[in-house]
């Protein structure tokens, strides 16, 4: 069992807030994502629980134990860095048992400790290379693997993909899924990319300016946003905001925008002053005016294969429109005619950005 418990945890320097207080329970064999812009304090966390800073306040719990003082070493957590952090002059083998060796364990231990790590890495042939020999995705796999020797209740990763090619980081990416399917390790992954959140975690932490925006499972946050912040962060590409006004009437609401209205149903009240979410892929073309839709006139199309992305000013504010790719794509300054589907839509106050309601169109 390694359940992690931070109460009221955070961490000032000097007068600025790295981290907000905030209380957090991640479970036993939980894949907890910390995620957000640079500068939010998702890595501060990390280091928390690592034991490489210490809180300015708060308590932190391993399996009820209280570890906010403890060193590192006496917290059965691994840590995998953003450089990987090998020993350049050691082969993968001494890099990975170098941790058993310090435990005194005997060299039949070690070897099949590093054996079994390396079989499940596909490392097996790289045992007797040095780092420089290496590629970055194997360096990545030995950063795990010296990890996973050492079997710890808690793996810590900030950033470990963020030096990889695109390509290598989707496939490194279900590497490091399926790994904590067959572990079952709790694990606390840190990344700025909300696509690595949304694929990896059970759980995802959105942070920004050192406070906790919201907590949630993958899908809760994009359907649910408590915030303009979360819904603009979760999703790609990200949720669209039209300015305008809420009208309130016996049988619907009502959306004014520039130049335009549309037609809502479900619980809302009236307000002058609102942002309306629109998700791209919630929004469709059509071939003529109609209810509901409003006209855009095309700047930028990005054909990326089964799919375009259609960027268009709307009045004086600009949308995305995720569409699968027609036959014939619009023209730059082409006027289009655009409508939302069924999807929801999401209503948030001007001013404290927060989410008051999630509609449908009145079809």
């Amino acid at each position: 069992m390694a359940t992690i418990k931070l109460q009221q945890i955070s961490k000032s320097f000097t007068d600025h807030i790295a981290v907000a207080p905030f209380d957090l329970t991640i479970e036993d064999g939980e894949f907890l994502v910390l995620v957000g812009p640079s500068g939010c304090g998702k890595t501060t966390t990390l280091r928390i629980l690592a034991g490489l800073e210490t809180p300015s306040a708060g308590q932190l719990f391993l399996d009820e134990k209280d570890i906010t003082n403890c060193e590192p070493k006496d917290r059965d957590i691994a840590m995998v860095f953003q450089n990987y952090a090998l020993y350049p002059h050691m082969n993968v083998y001494d890099n990975m048992s170098y941790a058993l060796k310090l435990r005194k364990l005997s060299k039949s231990q070690i070897a099949a400790a590093v054996e079994k790590a390396a079989t499940m890495l596909g490392l097996k042939d790289l045992l007797k290379r040095y780092p420089r020999e290496l590629s970055g995705g194997q360096q990545q796999r030995v950063a795990l693997g010296r990890a996973i020797v050492r079997q710890p209740k808690v793996f810590l990763m900030d950033e470990p993909l963020s030096n990889l090619d695109a390509k290598l980081r989707v496939q490194t990416r279900a590497e490091l899924i399926a790994l904590h399917n067959k572990l079952k390790t709790t694990i606390v992954y840190v990344t700025h990319d909300q696509v690595e959140a949304m694929t990896m975690g059970t759980r995802i932490v959105i942070m920004k300016d050192g406070f906790v925006q919201q907590i949630g499972k993958p899908i809760d946050l994009y359907n649910r946003p408590v915030n303009r912040f979360v819904a603009e962060f979760i999703g790609a590409p990200p949720m669209q905001f039209l300015s305008g006004s809420i009208v309130k009437n016996e049988e619907n609401l009502i959306f004014q925008g520039d130049g335009f209205a549309l037609n809502l149903q479900g619980r809302g009240e009236a307000a002058s002053e609102i942002y309306l979410g629109i998700r791209p892929e919630n929004l469709h073309l059509c071939t003529e005016k109609t209810p509901n839709s409003f006209s855009a006139q095309v700047l930028i199309v990005e054909n990326i294969g089964s799919e375009a992305i259609i960027h268009c000013d709307v009045g004086h504010e600009k949308i995305a429109i995720k569409i699968p790719v027609p036959q014939t794509l619009p023209k730059i300054s082409e006027i289009l005619f655009v409508i939302p589907g069924k999807g929801d839509l999401h209503i948030f106050a001007k001013g404290s950005e927060k989410s008051m309601a999630i509609v449908q169109l009145s079809l």
